[in-house]
């Protein structure tokens, strides 16, 4: 489940149906043999709405860690789809 901001009701949230969406997070790896800090991304999908307090539901490619949650997500504005 998925609150985004200034979404209140159903109506607005069929909205964003079909919009990417994405949980980034900070690693510990490799470069040149060196240990660095690297972003990365967990991609996932607007699927369906949940309530009727603007709640989507998102699924991810890969499962979220229990670290996410309660954690900031972005919704990418893509693919549109004209109404």
């Amino acid at each position: 489940m998925v609150k985004i901001e200034g979404v209140r009701s159903s109506e607005d949230a069929k909205w964003y149906l079909g919009k990417r969406v994405v949980y980034s997070y900070r690693a510990k790896g490799l470069k040149n043999g060196k240990k660095v800090n690297v972003t990365k991304n967990i991609i996932g999908k607007v699927i369906g709405t949940h309530g009727n307090t603007g709640t989507v539901r998102a699924k991810f490619n890969v499962n979220l860690p229990s670290q996410g949650l309660g954690h900031l997500i972005k919704v990418m504005m893509y693919p549109h789809r004209p109404s």
